[in-house]
């Protein structure tokens, strides 16, 4: 959900109409009318005040939702996997030496 539909709702829910919430926030109806219709953002220190007025974080407002862990990306699993593909690998490698001495002892017969 952009900001300006954030804002909104969330003005709705606490029963404000915009000229109350302009008050609290202290600017024009014009001004939450340009924020709730996305023409305008509001700066910095009013995002704050809003956040609080609506009793919510900037972060919600922004929806902002921090990165995941790198482990959620897949990075352990994959770096497990290489670990079990290079263990693998020498697995195989043993075995393909004992097929070659195999071979020489059935070449000798």
């Amino acid at each position: 959900m952009n900001l300006g539909l954030k804002i909104k709702e969330l003005r709705q829910k606490k029963n404000l109409n915009q000229q109350v919430l302009a008050d609290k926030l202290g600017v024009g109806v014009p001004s939450i009318s340009a924020y709730e219709s996305g023409r305008q953002i509001p700066p910095t220190d009013k995002l704050a005040l809003l956040a609080e007025i609506l009793e919510t974080t900037t972060d919600d407002l922004l929806d902002y939702k921090p990165f995941p862990p790198v482990e959620d990306f897949g990075v352990k699993k994959r770096c497990e996997l290489c670990e079990e593909k290079d263990y693998i690998i020498s697995l195989l490698r043993e075995q393909i030496e004992e097929l070659k001495d195999h071979i020489k002892t059935l070449k000798g017969i």
